[in-house]
């Protein structure tokens, strides 16, 4: 339908107007954040009680980093890690480490049906009734669509992804998931953003348990190019924690 207007558009002989076009200067490239990001955390779990952790990230932006100079839904960082110290174990543990970590949405248009996808190579840790506390290697792939309304953005995925071997903690040390996720992304203000997203699992080869899930939501206020605050919280079948944490970065 694209192609057969533009060419009866073009069949009418009309010299269109020129157009004018001012870049957004609040968008150009130099206005983003550095690639790099530094995170200091300090919160509570259900699990071990209160926690420090800190979060680094070699590269380069996720959907609720401000977004100026940056493609506004896509996200893509290499090389993320969470280091997470026990207050009452005092214990330093893994939280989660990923190669790469790609979500890239495409809003869906009367002329634009493209799908959003996702890639996530690494290890996780999980918190359900087979895998209590355990960090297992994963390897994630989902396609789904995306919507626009004003300044949400819905999007929805179906998600398979497979998770071994077990680096630490007790539980199987290999397991498939197959499910649904979703989330929605907010822009309350112009340099805040809020994001949450959940995913539901079906285990097929396991029987204990044969489903798992996990939520999470976080708040990022922006308030210079490179630092921002934010409050984030996470739930999954046996923990849920919430933390403040500050961000740089460079």
């Amino acid at each position: 339908l694209k192609q057969r207007l533009l060419e009866r558009r073009a069949e009418l002989g009309i010299t269109s107007d020129d157009v004018t076009f001012t870049p957004p200067v609040d968008d150009m490239p130099q206005r983003g954040h550095g690639t790099s990001r530094l995170a200091l955390s300090m919160g509570a779990s259900t699990v071990g009680r209160g926690f420090y952790q800190l979060e680094h990230r070699v590269a380069l932006h996720d959907l609720a980093d401000r977004s100026a100079g940056y493609a506004e839904y896509a996200q893509l960082e290499f090389l993320p890690f969470r280091l997470r110290f026990g207050a009452e174990t005092q214990r330093l543990r893994l939280e989660d480490l990923s190669l790469v970590r790609i979500l890239s949405l495409n809003p869906v248009s009367r002329f634009d049906l493209k799908p959003s996808w996702k890639i996530e190579v690494g290890a996780t840790t999980y918190r359900d009734k087979g895998c209590e506390q355990c960090t297992l290697g994963l390897v994630k792939f989902g396609s789904g669509f995306a919507a626009n309304a004003g300044p949400m953005t819905a999007f929805a995925t179906a998600d398979l992804a497979f998770s071994g071997p077990r680096f630490s903690g007790d539980g199987k040390a290999v397991r498939f998931t197959v499910g649904p996720s979703a989330g929605v992304r907010l822009r309350v203000a112009k340099n805040l953003l809020w994001l949450t997203k959940g995913s539901w699992g079906v285990l097929p080869f396991q029987s204990t348990p044969r489903t798992t899930w996990e939520a999470t939501s976080a708040v990022r206020w922006s308030y210079a190019q490179n630092f921002a605050a934010g409050i984030e919280g996470r739930a999954q079948p046996e923990a849920q924690e919430a933390m403040v944490s500050t961000y740089v970065y460079f």
